[in-house]
């Protein structure tokens, strides 16, 4: 960030509205169900209102920067979600809620915004598990309108509520985790979000599970603009809004879940963070294996760099990547209207128009294979991005390459040719040997993307430091694992195979 680029933020920073004071809840009213986040009906977007008018790092993109988008072949922005995935939107009056922060420290307030035009809403949190244990319930919080409070801005198309803090929440005695808020109003509509409570420090010899965050809000649609609207392409995201999709929790729901409560249900010692935490403060220490569950699509090069430095550099830590599309696009983190006293804004031009490229190139938003940044995702996974799957909703096969050790078919049964069906959804990595990428399973049946043929791959690869990569190569190995969805191999099979895995990088399984 340059002096510029400070000056700029401070120059727009009293844009912003102030913070209310806490809401004083009432007496607990009776208790309610459990809500289903896919309960809220869909509320139809509205022109975004009041804008502003800056850029990121102080520079104001020209006309040609924000025109082009050279992004616009990519056709993933649903992420292989089910059609049916319900969206929250500014003007929907239901309670919709959001943290202040992606993640907090045990024992930090969680600080929760919230907006409703019914008089009054509960609060219950939960954090996730093999089941979900409730850490938290209160009834009777008082109801704000705060929807008139939106704005856009109108250069880089960000979205932001700005809705004051309505309820805080202590989080003493809370563990290490993920957790799931649901907010219900007193006319019984409900919705959701989610964080994490993040370890304080990492164990070197256990996992760091990521909850992506910066993805979540890259797919964000909540006020129209995203990195994949149609309507408006934001070329900065905000995290002062609730997510649109699974009625509040976004995309973490879908598989990310299911990665999540296998890993606990076997035991494994896990610490937790986000994509963003990292991002900002990447740890001096390395976990013995960072796991990263559906995919962690948009990262700045200081997350980058750090797994570069530890999986090829110093060979001290091993990635189990249960998704694909990592790794992808390069993004950089900073400062909105209100400072450091809000999470920074995720910036992604997805073009070389990048004012950024005349300071400094190597931080360009483009692809990171892609000139100037050319620092390809295989040199960290041994696999690439093969593209959207049929449009992300056809399943297709793959097969056990000759490849496949013999760690990873112990106990399983499998053998060179045992088919995995339908295992390949959503989006696929495929393995570059002259990355030391190997196929361990190939896709049987290619698709095409833009005219060009593609199949898809499990890929293991292992550095010149001894850095081992797991890379599933598939959205739906974490639903597999979550045993959502049925691939022709018995479920104890693929079970074991995945304990292979995580043993081959380097933990075994407790139970």
């Amino acid at each position: 960030m340059t002096k510029r680029g400070i000056a700029a933020i401070a120059l727009v920073a009293g844009l912003t509205l102030p913070l209310a004071g806490f809401l004083s809840p009432a007496p607990v009213a009776p208790a309610w169900q459990y809500p289903d986040p896919s309960a809220p009906a869909l509320g139809p977007a509205r022109p975004p209102g009041d804008a502003i008018a800056s850029g990121p790092d102080g520079q104001t993109p020209s006309a040609a920067a924000v025109a082009a988008d050279p992004a616009a072949d990519e056709a993933d922005g649903d992420e292989g979600m089910d059609p049916s995935t319900v969206y929250l939107q500014p003007n929907d009056g239901r309670i919709q809620v959001y943290p202040d922060r992606p993640s907090v420290l045990p024992g930090q307030a969680l600080r929760l915004h919230t907006s409703t035009t019914s008089s009054s809403y509960s609060i219950r949190v939960y954090r996730e598990g093999t089941s979900a244990v409730q850490v938290f319930s209160h009834s009777g919080y008082r109801g704000r309108d705060y929807r008139a409070a939106r704005t856009v801005d109108t250069v880089m198309h960000t979205v932001r509520a700005n809705w004051p803090v309505s309820v805080s929440i202590p989080t003493r005695g809370w563990r290490p985790g993920v957790y799931t808020v649901y907010a219900r109003d007193s006319s019984g509509r409900s919705s959701g979000t989610v964080f994490a409570v993040r370890s304080p420090s990492i164990n070197p010899a256990g996992a760091l599970f990521v909850l992506p965050v910066m993805d979540y809000q890259a797919y964000n649609g909540w006020g129209v603009g995203n990195f994949y609207s149609t309507k408006i392409r934001s070329y900065a995201v905000s995290f002062d809004r609730p997510y649109n999709s699974n009625g509040g929790l976004s995309l973490y729901p879908n598989y990310d879940r299911y990665t999540l409560r296998w890993l606990l249900r076997h035991g494994y010692p896990l610490a937790f963070t986000t994509d963003y935490d990292l991002a900002m403060h990447p740890p001096a220490t390395a976990p013995k294996v960072l796991v990263i569950p559906q995919h962690t699509e948009y990262v700045t090069k200081s997350l980058f760099d750090w797994v570069d430095a530890h999986v090829n550099g110093a060979g001290d830590m091993n990635v189990a990547y249960f998704g694909a599309n990592s790794f992808y696009w390069q993004v950089r983190l900073v400062p909105g209207p209100a400072g450091s006293a809000r999470p920074y804004d995720i910036v992604c031009y997805k073009s070389t128009r990048d004012p950024i490229g005349a300071v400094d190139p190597s931080l360009m938003t483009v692809r990171w294979a892609s000139p100037p940044v050319n620092r390809p995702e295989a040199a960290l996974f041994g696999g690439e991005y093969s593209g959207v799957v049929d449009g992300g909703h056809i399943r297709h096969n793959e097969v056990v390459t000759a490849a496949m050790p013999a760690w990873a078919r112990a106990g399983t049964g499998w053998r060179t040719g045992t088919q995995l069906t339908g295992l390949l959804l959503g989006e696929a990595d495929r393995a570059q040997p002259v990355s030391g990428g190997v196929a361990i399973s190939r896709g049987t049946a290619p698709y095409r993307v833009n005219g060009t043929t593609l199949t898809g791959t499990m890929t293991i690869r292992v550095s010149a430091a001894g850095g081992r990569v797991f890379d599933a190569g598939t959205f739906i190995f974490g639903g597999v694992l979550g045993n959502r969805y049925a691939v022709g191999v018995s479920y104890a099979s693929f079970d074991r195979f995945a304990r292979n895995v995580m043993g081959w990088l380097g933990l075994a399984a407790a139970r």
